[in-house]
């Protein structure tokens, strides 16, 4: 997707991912209990997009932003993640509670609908940075140190 956002207007590609995800996490809370083929399917589907949405919102935070006020919008970020992954949970198993295992899905589409409405709202409202003057996607290859070569009980001594 980060290629993707270097072509197309970061926010677009948002919208385009989160109401992917979205469908996705109403298709699996619809169609998920006929099939576990379908479950899998779908919450991959789901998953595999939702995944992509804070990468892609630290980019175009990047770019909104000049280089001393990164640090800041950076850590505010990191900040409201972690209030989600712990309110996650908990509205989650709320909605199970009350819908049965397709609660789970549900909350996930209103909160990826929610994105979806905010963005397009941003979208419409605010300017944002032209294609062209986007940063680039970087991939980073993983790398780890030579310590973990030497716990691989594959490599030779």
């Amino acid at each position: 997707m980060g290629y993707l956002s270097d072509l197309l207007p970061r926010r677009l590609v948002i919208i385009i991912i989160a109401g992917a995800a979205a469908a996705a996490a109403v298709f699996t809370a619809v169609s998920g209990h006929r099939s576990e083929l379908l479950l899998y399917v779908g919450v991959a589907l789901m998953y595999g997009m939702a995944a992509c949405i804070y990468p892609l919102c630290l980019a175009l935070t990047h770019d909104m932003l000049s280089t001393a006020q990164i640090v800041a919008a950076t850590s505010t970020m990191l900040l409201a993640n972690g209030i989600g992954a712990v309110a996650g949970p908990v509205i989650g198993g709320v909605a199970i509670s009350a819908f049965g295992p397709a609660g789970l899905m549900y909350f996930f589409a209103g909160a990826l609908a929610i994105l979806v409405a905010q963005a397009l709202h941003s979208f419409v409202r605010e300017k944002a940075p032209e294609v062209a003057d986007q940063s680039h996607c970087v991939g980073i290859a993983p790398v780890s140190t030579n310590v973990i070569m030497d716990l691989d009980p594959r490599q030779r001594p």
